[in-house]
């Protein structure tokens, strides 16, 4: 009978966790904002070293490597700024998660764009690599073909997909700003 009280209140634990927004929302920040914030320039790092591994080295791995740090620094600062603001976005609402959904689904959209954004570096100097080396592997003639591509339409992709995910999020939001003041009115 004791064995039951004490997982009878393990359970009762759980539930008090489970229904507070704060301590709830707490694991859920570190899960989804620092942990992948301190993890993207280690990440990013690896990469690196594994490009250093390559036996012949170009402008175009310059290219990488400076894109994977430009976009490493920037995709750390956005998931720790957004951390540090995404308890607050669920502050006093009786419906907390469809919020912090949406605080994700928004910082996602700015990460994905961050990365976008950053990929013209290694265009360009994939291009310079081709120009100096005198042919070889032609990615785009005079900054054509590809690297207009690359340097153009792809942060372009990005920046519409940036607009989608805060769509959807600013979407989500709404909903949830609803619901609260709904609940709120009984």
């Amino acid at each position: 009978m004791k064995f039951i009280n004490k997982l009878s209140s393990l359970v009762d634990i759980f539930l008090d966790w489970s229904n507070s927004p704060k301590k709830f929302l707490k694991i859920f920040q570190i899960l989804s904002y620092y942990l992948p914030a301190v993890l993207t320039p280690v990440a990013g790092l690896y990469f690196v070293v594994q490009i250093f591994k390559i036996p012949f080295f170009g402008l175009m791995h310059i290219g990488f490597i400076l894109t994977v740090i430009v976009a490493s620094f920037f995709v750390f600062k956005i998931l720790w700024s957004r951390a540090k603001d995404f308890i607050s976005s669920s502050h006093g609402n009786d419906f907390f998660i469809i919020p912090a959904i949406s605080h994700l689904i928004k910082t996602a959209g700015e990460v994905y764009f961050a990365f976008m954004a950053c990929t013209p570096i290694a265009f360009v100097f994939g291009q310079l690599d081709v120009l100096f080396r005198g042919g070889g592997m032609d990615i785009g003639p005079d900054f054509g073909g590809a690297v207009i591509l690359g340097v153009v339409v792809v942060p372009l992709i990005g920046y519409g997909i940036m607009i989608g995910t805060k769509f959807v999020a600013e979407s989500l939001s709404a909903i949830a700003a609803i619901a609260n003041n709904t609940a709120r009115i009984k």
